[in-house]
């Protein structure tokens, strides 16, 4: 039991602060002022957003936001980005909460973001997971160390900003990612990375500080 405690703890300590976050932006362009309404989704599912329209729309936003299957998932995620992203100048709505069967179609969507007065759309989406196994010395008593292989979780996600005057092509495109996770499951986007997201999109003055 005592060896097990240790090779739990020595691991523990391996991997604390081995966690690495990446925020490539590939694209961006200038806006006249921050958006100050955002509605934000999350899908499981990556999908190519370099250009919107009501057949990507259909494919992508609809059918995720409407299927039962990992919706307690899509909504937590949601939940999270709108919390880490939300200032006292700009607000971000959750899809998940506002999409139904009754509402769903690309001219229903174009008209709530209307109404509601909607002027920024973000869509992240996953692009790959990889576990990835390590292998380390830990001790095992006695001064005698031990081979220990451990595995991390490494996620990969696209982050893509839209004004909703032209949903045609996003204003801002980054890559983002994280290492080194102690998990192994798929959790999605920890507050670690969402925050890195946030920083990029005030200093380039798309969300209100």
């Amino acid at each position: 039991m005592n060896r097990q405690l240790s090779i739990i703890a020595f691991v523990a300590v391996l991997l604390t602060g081995c966690v690495t976050t990446t925020v490539n932006v590939v694209d961006r362009k200038p806006v006249d002022r921050p958006f100050s309404r955002v509605l934000c989704f999350y899908l499981p599912e990556g999908c190519d957003f370099s250009l919107f329209d009501s057949t990507l729309y259909n494919i992508c936003l609809r059918n995720h936001a409407l299927q039962d299957e990992g919706y307690a998932q899509r909504s937590g995620q949601e939940s999270i980005i709108a919390k880490k992203m939300s200032t006292a100048g700009t607000s971000v709505l959750e899809s998940s909460y506002v999409l139904d069967s009754t509402r769903s179609s690309y001219a229903d969507f174009l008209h709530y973001i209307d109404s509601m007065k909607v002027d920024g759309l973000l869509i992240v989406g996953v692009r790959s997971f990889a576990h990835e196994d390590h292998t380390g010395l830990v001790p095992v008593g006695g001064g005698i160390l031990a081979q220990h292989t451990y595995t991390t979780l490494n996620g990969a996600f696209m982050c893509d900003l839209f004004s909703t005057r032209s949903l045609v092509r996003p204003v801002f495109r980054a890559e983002i990612g994280e290492k080194g996770r102690r998990y192994s499951t798929k959790t999605g986007l920890t507050a670690k990375l969402l925050q890195q997201v946030v920083e990029s999109l005030k200093n380039t003055a798309y969300i209100a500080h």
